[in-house]
């Protein structure tokens, strides 16, 4: 049996069961029942360490009612160990002592030694120490809702008002958040280096730019039709600064993964590995969406750089997903069950991409001679027209043939949460939507590119499932930040066993 001493070191302390038996023999209190007094059986003390929280102390009570979480230190009370509750730890109730006047917490036993365990009191500045990355998911889904409800066909008045609605709800909390993580860093300078350079926590930085991603997208559909011409301008400088950073990120990253002495195994490869690739790949996400509010000139060049991003990121995926299919070959469907959705982001995303850029080249190869395109001039195109529309044909195909692929990594994801291990919350439950907004989103734009009213019917049923889940999400992520599953400590994605 082991004990767990403290928040900062949560496996220590292997205790010498002779002096376990020594304490756990003391006289228990006076209970109404009376229990047999046998020799300690040092076995049944207590529970599997893993079913232990990180901040809980386990101990014997003595004969005066009080905590001897370590035999060397000697009974020390609750006030003295910060103890904030306690509850049983050995899992048996045949007899319950009456020890709340004396111990301050009830304890149970079996008449082989009294074993509790007792939560520890952590501050709220403890609890910011673990404030990660990981958080951003919640932003990065919510302003893909926001998105979603934009491009529903078929709408219902009210509906732009919700969305617009959703779309303020996740600058609101991508702010917060913001403010929360340097808060973080200011109190705890120690945590920064792990945080951008040591997985997993390192691998969700991410997600920082996806969300920003996401609050671009809304901002191209929400704004522009209120705003003026400085809007698009804006969009366009911020796209190039958007590539340009993410794609250093994303280079920065993974030479820093490569690097890392503690290299991660290919047993434990999740599709968690491309999130640091994923950034750059939304940068022909926001192509799509800028492209029709630029000048032909400007509108081609951010496709050309677009789709060179949009292939390089999920090429990259492509590649990790022949590790992630070994993996679960040869060890089987990983504990986290819902990151596995993250696989179906990409492909989702390209189908997506495709389909919105490719329905503006058309206009962008027939511009008129008040704003010519160079690189049509130069190619002495004789039908631009008939090209843009071959263009769009094959990237309407392109978009079905991947979007086969999304839906097979769905279906795959949804088939593994039957018998899921680990059912308890973390924040990589927010895989449940982001992931499948892309996949939504493609399907939209390919009914609406193929002019198919069943196939935007089907992606109007997705968007309503996947609202609801973002709302079920949404109200266990409050519930875990309140049970302390979240936010606390040896439970996110800062120590290296999550």
């Amino acid at each position: 049996m082991r004990y767990l001493a403290s928040p900062e070191n949560p496996q220590e302390l292997s205790a010498d069961r002779d002096r376990i038996n020594e304490i756990s023999s003391a006289p228990p209190c006076k209970s109404s029942s009376k229990a047999p007094q046998t020799k300690p059986n040092p076995n049944t003390l207590g529970v599997s360490i893993d079913s232990i929280p990180p901040t809980t102390i386990m101990g014997v009570t003595t004969k005066d009612g009080f905590l001897s979480p370590d035999p060397e230190k000697g009974p020390m009370t609750k006030k003295a160990l910060g103890v904030e509750s306690a509850i049983p730890a050995s899992g048996r109730s045949s007899i319950t002592l009456n020890c709340q006047d004396r111990a301050g917490f009830g304890s149970e036993t079996e008449g082989d030694g009294e074993v509790i365990a007792a939560t520890l009191k952590v501050s709220l500045r403890e609890r910011l120490r673990h404030f990660t990355f990981a958080w951003y998911t919640l932003t990065m889904s919510t302003g893909g809702i926001s998105l979603l409800l934009a491009l529903l066909p078929h709408r219902f008045p009210g509906l732009t008002t919700i969305g617009t609605i959703i779309f303020i709800l996740s600058l609101t909390l991508q702010t917060l958040i913001t403010l929360l993580l340097c808060l973080r860093f200011i109190l705890f300078p120690s945590s920064i280096y792990p945080a951008l350079t040591q997985s997993p926590e390192a691998m969700f930085v991410g997600t920082f730019f996806l969300s920003l991603a996401a609050t671009l997208s809304n901002i191209s559909i929400y704004g522009i039709p209120q705003c003026g011409a400085w809007l698009p301008v804006a969009l366009r400088v911020c796209f190039w600064i958007y590539l340009a950073v993410t794609f250093l990120v994303s280079i920065l990253q993974y030479d820093r993964l490569f690097r890392n002495k503690s290299h991660l195994s290919a047993s434990s490869m999740t599709p968690a590995w491309i999130l640091p690739i994923f950034p750059v790949m939304l940068a022909g996400t926001l192509a799509g969406f800028f492209s029709p509010s630029q000048p032909a000139g400007h509108a081609l060049a951010i496709l050309a750089a677009g789709a060179a991003a949009q292939g390089l990121g999920m090429l990259v995926s492509v590649f990790f997903y022949g590790t992630y299919l070994t993996r679960l070959m040869a060890h089987g469907l990983p504990d986290l069950r819902p990151g596995m959705f993250i696989a179906v982001g990409p492909p989702s995303f390209t189908a997506a991409a495709l389909v919105s850029m490719g329905g503006d080249i058309p206009r962008v190869l027939s511009a008129t001679s008040t704003e010519a395109v160079p690189v049509v001039a130069a190619l002495e195109l004789s039908q631009p027209e008939l090209l843009g529309e071959a263009f769009r044909l094959v990237c309407l195909g392109s978009a079905v043939f991947l979007w086969g692929l999304s839906f097979w990594f769905c279906a795959l994801s949804l088939a593994g949460l039957y018998g899921m291990p680990d059912a308890k919350f973390h924040l990589s439950w927010w895989s449940f939507v982001f992931p499948n907004v892309g996949f939504t989103i493609a399907t939209l734009r390919i009914g609406e590119a193929a002019g198919s009213d069943g196939v935007e019917w089907l992606g109007i049923v997705m968007a309503a499932i996947l609202t609801v889940v973002w709302m079920g999400v949404g109200g266990l992520t409050v519930k875990a930040v309140g049970r302390r599953e979240i936010a606390w400590p040896g439970r996110d994605e800062d120590v290296p066993h999550h």
